[in-house]
């Protein structure tokens, strides 16, 4: 809850407003191999010198630049930390001297990643699993983005303003050339959950596999005792890494019901009811191949409980890609199900919501009155999975819909709400477990700075109805943020009754007060017609009043515009000139746009393509 006066909490308000509200205010930072910096103070990177931290009591708090204070943080142990470096509330022993001499030496070296790699200094003992009443995670695929993300102070304070308390990700494993399993990427792996780890966050790891195929060399029954081996040996050696580090959660594989689909393996996996796919998603007990997956699956998972029990001391849930209310894994601390939009209307996706949301309940009963976690995976472009090499999906022929990812945008809010609003209705309920918005900086899907934020803030940060409305006081004195704040809520029903033209109004207050969030939020209103009789060249105008005030998604969407011709001139110039300017501050999609259009020559430079490389190097 926050409190203080009344003027107090609108500031702080209006401060979380404006960080969540349709910017990007923090661009990802890279820090090249063999070159550690801090922010210049004309933006960028600049080399760290002058003085030295040897044979002072406690480091100048301007050098503890971020991979410095990670490397610490991970030796030290928080409280330590806390006490010698933001606290100073005591000098240094002579250990921890040494330690500050060795991070702040170690952290400037040559390294094979662009973060520092903490493992030689990360004690576990130091961070003991903490396990959240319920979980409220986000995470990714775009590793360093994270670990960079996590090494800035006021990224993590955003992420846990939002309510954030666990960092899931998903880990592959390959085999060997004697067979072996052996997780991909460990190194980063590793790295990205001390990092998680160190700042407080529990952590929950999913096993998954690109390059492992089903065994196709014997009879139905003997690839799939093969298959489920290569799962089993591959869970263990998750289950080692995880408990190495003192990871809160494993599951030890990922939504593998779909792998069992497979020629090599029986036909009865892959029936199909030959009903609609809406059908199918409402009635999974419907699907006869599904149902027969799920037993499968279901029945692996309590096999190798015991043997994961002896090596990993957390807790292990199983995570299937869809619930089925007869999956049964007894034993399990929870289970746990993938939430996809299916490009469903916002009708339609509601009734999907509950319905899934029922299908856990059922099953978690079942299973001994365990708990269901939802992880909701909302991509409103499929940039990240057919434009990057790294996935399973790459097609390199892959151009972005410009027009689908732009309502794909709006809907990803709505399908959040939605799915937001049903999990906080069903809190209260034992086999509720919590809730985990995927791809907080991954391409095409990119939480942060979205209103799906804003609506984790609003739902699982601590807000309170009485705070809320003292946004609506400050909103009714004139205050421009509070405006823009009370237009979000009445955009996504928080706090009041949903309504287009309240949220219209309000934005419009702001934005005539010059406030950049309100400005682009009414230009996304007239661009899509809520509220607002459609009009797409007044779009274009807010928009271009926010992008002047540097508001990266603004940039980005007349980058569109022009792109496309809707409501500008297409100029391919301009159109390279705005994504250019969203990419530099770490808006994904513009970084992938921008590349595209070097790839089709339009509108670029040779430094262009240039910059294009370096940026798509980046994604």
């Amino acid at each position: 809850m926050i409190s203080g006066s009344p003027y107090a909490i609108a500031q702080r308000l209006s401060g979380v407003i404006a960080t969540v509200s349709l910017v990007v205010l923090f661009g990802v930072r890279s820090v090249g191999a063999g070159q550690v910096g801090v922010p210049a103070a004309g933006g960028g990177v600049a080399p760290v010198s002058g003085s030295e931290w040897r044979g002072q009591s406690r480091p100048p708090e301007d050098d503890l630049f971020s991979q410095a204070k990670a490397c610490l943080r991970a030796a030290l142990g928080a409280k330590v930390f806390d006490e010698l470096i933001v606290e100073a509330t005591r000098q240094p022993d002579l250990d921890e001297r040494a330690t500050i001499s060795f991070c702040q030496w170690a952290t400037r070296g040559p390294s094979d990643m662009p973060v520092y790699d903490l493992r030689s200094v990360f004690n576990p003992q130091l961070y003991p699993p903490n396990y959240p009443s319920a979980v409220i995670g986000t995470g990714g695929q775009s590793w360093f983005d994270l670990m960079d993300l996590l090494d800035d102070d006021v990224e993590v304070a955003r992420l846990k303003r939002a309510g954030i308390n666990t960092i899931a990700f998903t880990v592959l494993y390959e085999l060997d050339q004697w067979g072996v399993p052996t997780i991909a990427r460990v190194k980063e792996a590793a790295n990205l959950v001390i990092r998680a780890r160190i700042r407080g966050f529990a952590v929950y790891l999913k096993l998954d596999t690109f390059s492992v195929e089903v065994p196709c060399y014997g009879s139905y029954a003997e690839n799939l005792a093969a298959w489920n081996d290569h799962e089993r040996r591959g869970a263990i050696t998750l289950a080692r890494l995880a408990q190495e580090l003192n990871v809160e959660y494993i599951s030890p594989n990922n939504e593998s019901e779909g792998a069992l689909q497979s020629g090599c393996l029986d036909p009865a996996y892959s029936q199909d009811s030959g009903r609609e796919p809406y059908q199918q998603m409402l009635d999974p007990a419907g699907e006869p191949g599904l149902t027969a997956r799920v037993a499968v699956v279901s029945a692996w998972h309590v096999a190798v409980l015991a043997e994961l029990r002896t090596v990993f001391h957390g807790q292990v849930l199983a995570h299937f890609g869809t619930v089925h209310p007869e999956a049964y894994v007894p034993g399990h601390e929870g289970l746990a199900f993938t939430l996809d939009h299916a490009h469903l209307s916002a009708e339609a996706f509601r009734t999907h919501v509950r319905t899934t949301y029922h299908s856990a309940d059922s099953a978690a009963r079942k299973s001994d009155d365990i708990r269901w976690l939802a992880s909701a995976y909302f991509p409103f472009s499929l940039a990240g999975e057919l434009g990057d090499a790294d996935q399973p999906g790459y097609d390199p022929a892959y151009e972005p819909d410009h027009v689908e990812d732009a309502r794909m945008r709006g809907m990803q809010d709505a399908y959040t709400a939605i799915s937001v609003e049903e999990a906080v209705r069903v809190q209260g309920e034992p086999w509720y477990g919590g809730y985990l918005s995927q791809g907080w900086i991954d391409t095409g899907i990119e939480i942060r700075g979205s209103k799906s934020e804003f609506l984790l803030w609003a739902r699982f940060g601590g807000v309170t109805p009485q705070d809320l409305s003292v946004v609506r006081t400050k909103a009714d004195q004139g205050f421009a943020e509070a405006q823009a704040a009370l237009g979000l809520m009445y955009d996504l029903g928080v706090g009041v009754p949903q309504d287009d033209a309240e949220a219209v109004r309000w934005y419009r207050l702001a934005a005539d007060q010059g406030y950049t969030n309100a400005q682009f939020n009414l230009g996304f209103m007239y661009d899509t017609g809520r509220g607002v009789p459609q009009n797409v060249a007044e779009a274009a105008r807010w928009y271009r009043l926010a992008a002047d005030q540097g508001h990266a998604l603004a940039q980005f969407n007349l980058g569109v515009m022009y792109d496309t011709g809707r409501g500008v001139p297409q100029d391919d110039a301009e159109a390279v000139r705005w994504y250019r300017l969203a990419a530099d501050q770490g808006f994904a999609l513009a970084q992938f746009y921008l590349e595209a259009m070097s790839r089709a020559g339009r509108g670029v430079s040779e430094q262009d393509d240039a910059d294009a490389v370096r940026i798509g190097s980046m994604i």
